[in-house]
C-alpha cells in the first residue's frame, strides 16, 4: 500500500519508512510474499511493437491525437 503525502510533512521515522518502501529491497519482499512488486522492469520492444512505440516518441509535440491514431492503424494494416 502507498500513501500520498508529501515526505516533508510527515516525520522522520515515517519518511524513512517511506524511503524503504520504495527501495528494491522493500519491493523484493513484498514479491517473495506473492503480492505484485512496484520494480520497474526492463522491456525491449523489437519488432511491430518497437517501430509504432519509436515512433510515438518521436513524433511531434503539436501533433493531434487524431494524426497519431490515424498513423498507428495505419502502421497495423501493413
Amino acid at each position: 500500500m502507498y500513501l500520498i503525502a508529501s515526505p516533508k510533512k510527515l516525520a522522520p521515522i515515517a519518511r524513512d519508512f517511506w524511503a524503504f518502501l520504495m527501495s528494491l529491497e522493500a519491493q523484493k519482499l513484498v514479491q517473495d510474499l506473492g503480492f505484485e512488486s512496484r520494480t520497474p522492469l526492463e522491456v525491449k520492444f523489437d519488432g511491430s511493437a518497437g517501430i509504432i512505440l519509436k515512433s510515438v516518441l518521436n513524433t511531434d509535440a503539436d501533433m493531434r491525437a487524431d494524426d497519431l491514431r490515424n498513423a498507428i492503424q495505419r502502421f497495423a494494416r501493413i
